[in-house]
């Protein structure tokens, strides 16, 4: 995740993650989220939403005021 920095990534990123087995790149997913947030990048962290509560059921609560209005 970290080669995408705050560059925009590749739209068949997310499905990818959905795919894969990635919860082993979930802290780094979730540190994607929150560089693309703090770059203004909304839907580029709203794209990565699905795959964080994919991951972790419990991280809903965490994320949703920022993408749920």
């Amino acid at each position: 995740m970290s080669i995408y920095g705050d560059k925009f990534f590749e739209s068949n990123l997310k499905e990818f993650l959905l795919k894969k087995n990635c919860r082993p790149l979930l802290k780094e997913i979730e540190k994607a989220v929150q560089d693309a947030l703090q770059n203004r990048r909304y839907y580029q962290a709203s794209q990565l939403f699905p795959v964080i509560v994919h991951y972790d059921k419990d991280s809903f609560d965490k994320y949703r005021d920022v993408f749920m209005m």
